[in-house]
């Protein structure tokens, strides 16, 4: 039995109910490709049951009223060939889904939208952008025009839908594209990232590897950054752990002996970030993530799509991404000892950079902590149902 999906009418597309109808067609060979056309609906079983998933109403949806009167006008039971695909048929089909994916980018800016609507919508429309986007590739030779096209209409509609989300559902856009970063394609995230070979990080676009080192390095709101490529650390077993290191220079100074002011000042200079993935011997980056990102209710969605959004991976490339996206909207702490000073008030300049630093390091750590591994089955019930009889865990995640 093969099962091919073909859109609904914008209609139904735009109302957030499935885009997709499950049809059963049998293929004149398994190596022949079909694709819904109306001769191939001649060949559905329409007396229900196992061999028929789809309900008249749905096909009425799909063909129309008349057009399904004349399939039921067929006689019961009889089976005829599927019509193979041409690459013209391929390519209609991905260009309805484009048409459907415009439309609704004009239709969303006033719709009315609540949480049901929206998770409807958000998981159609990521299947539908995966499976297009493997006909292109598939059968259609990676058609770069067609996949742009393609991009391009679903990125407008997710615009759309994500900006109305904000304003129905009382999250920020940058928060409504997080949660959701495992069914949403990397270049469609507001921000579009992709990944590199050998770190488990996405990348963000413009930002590149380079090919001696494996490292990505760029400067952002004020700190140099470099993403180091993956290692293996023994210590983590089965394990990963993504973590960030800071390094915020140095300060010295020289102090006249006369006044006792401060007359030569070396500031500590641009931070230096590091960000990297460890993983243990006998992990499996591929495998599911136990807890945290990769087991949202919006991950296991995205991953029933595509499995990497619910991997050990995703989890750990979520880490990275919130380091980023907090250095990226939080400058760093700025050092106020200068010339002039009096040795006490530069010691006290010092005290307050050294605690402000010390804040920071505490505050990245906890954001990534708060949406990678307090989400979904939050790493403090993992870790409870691990634990021995007699031994304590420090909870992570609050009351």
């Amino acid at each position: 039995m093969m099962r091919t999906r073909i859109a609904r009418p914008q209609r139904d597309f735009a109302a957030g109910h499935s885009t997709d109808v499950t049809i059963v067609a049998i293929p004149a060979s398994p190596s022949r490709n079909i694709i819904p056309t109306e001769t191939a609906y001649r060949n559905l079983r329409l007396t229900g049951g196992a061999a028929a998933p789809c309900s008249l109403l749905q096909l009425q949806r799909v063909l129309g009223n008349r057009s399904v009167a004349r399939l039921l006008g067929a006689t019961p039971g009889i089976q005829r060939q599927p019509v193979p695909a041409t690459a013209a048929d391929f390519r209609n089909f991905v260009q309805v889904t484009i048409d459907q994916f415009t439309n609704a980018a004009a239709f969303f800016p006033l719709a009315k939208l609540d949480g049901s609507r929206f998770e409807r919508v958000i998981n159609n429309w990521y299947s539908m952008v995966v499976d297009r986007e493997k006909t292109i590739d598939g059968q259609l030779g990676g058609d770069p025009a067609l996949k742009t096209a393609l991009h391009t209409a679903y990125t407008a509609a997710l615009r759309a839908l994500m900006t109305r989300a904000a304003s129905q559902l009382g999250k920020s856009e940058a928060d409504l594209y997080r949660e959701n970063r495992g069914r949403i394609p990397m270049w469609a995230w507001q921000t579009p990232h992709h990944m590199v070979a050998g770190i488990s990080t996405p990348i963000a676009e413009g930002r590149v590897r380079n090919a001696r080192t494996g490292r990505v390095t760029f400067k952002t709101n004020g700190f140099n950054v470099t993403i180091l490529p993956d290692i293996v650390d023994s210590s983590l077993g089965t394990q990963g752990e993504t973590r960030i290191s800071i390094n915020w220079g140095g300060i010295s100074n020289s102090t006249s002996r006369r006044t006792g002011r401060i007359t030569r000042v070396t500031a500590p200079g641009t931070p230096a970030i590091q960000i990297r993935t460890r993983l243990g011997p006998r992990a499996k980056p591929e495998g599911p993530s136990a807890y945290g990102r990769g087991t949202t209710p919006a991950d296991i969605a995205g991953g029933s799509v595509t499995p990497a959004s619910k991997s050990l991976r995703f989890h750990e490339g979520s880490h990275g991404l919130d380091f980023v996206e907090f250095l990226e909207s939080h400058p760093p702490p700025k050092f106020n000892g200068a010339v002039g000073m009096t040795s006490a008030e530069f010691r006290t300049a010092v005290a307050d950079f050294r605690a402000a630093t010390t804040q920071y390091s505490n505050d990245i750590n906890a954001f990534s902590t708060s949406n990678t591994d307090c989400v979904g089955t939050t790493i403090d019930t993992f870790n409870t149902a691990q634990t021995r009889p007699g031994q304590h865990i420090v909870l992570q995640c609050g009351p």
